[in-house]
């Protein structure tokens, strides 16, 4: 009966010990680049796969990043989630591209790519827009680190 109770104690311990990751494939910090910006991150698991949004705000900018990662079940179609054929990105997952979503309004880029049965998307927004060209460089490289980081944590 004494272990009994110091088995329920333990197994008590380590469930309350142990810490939910929000988002499997990144952390808060990581997607704002410093652990001293505060990021609002939400995830929904989805019946194949899971999305994680996250949202900061930096120098009057205000970031939007939304991770989508769904289990292949059927042939996949980038082309229908892009306005162009995209710009392949070598050492990302398997066929990654980097591409402007359909739905963009100007100040949005997007990673779509596969690593063995899964699919991800990695779509990466800011308002206002300052300096556009300058924004769009910072979106296609924060979109590019970020797929890297899921593409890594997928393998």
């Amino acid at each position: 009966m004494k272990h009994l109770y110091l088995l329920l104690i333990l197994c008590g311990l380590v469930q309350f010990g142990h810490a939910e990751t929000p988002c499997p494939w990144i952390n808060e910090a990581t997607v704002a680049g410093s652990p001293d910006i505060p990021v609002a991150v939400q995830s929904e698991a989805t019946v194949d796969g899971i999305s994680c949004r996250f949202r900061y705000q930096e120098k009057g900018t205000n970031y939007r990043l939304h991770i989508v990662v769904h289990e292949i079940t059927i042939p996949w179609e980038m082309d229908l989630r892009c306005t162009s054929a995209g710009t392949p990105l070598r050492g990302i997952g398997k066929d990654a591209v980097m591409c402007r979503p359909r739905s963009s309004s100007g100040s949005e880029e997007q990673v779509l790519g596969h690593v063995r049965t899964r699919v991800f998307l990695v779509r990466v927004s800011a308002s206002p827009i300052k300096t556009k060209s300058m924004t769009q460089k910072m979106l296609c490289e924060k979109a590019k680190l970020v797929s890297e980081q899921v593409a890594g944590n997928l393998f």
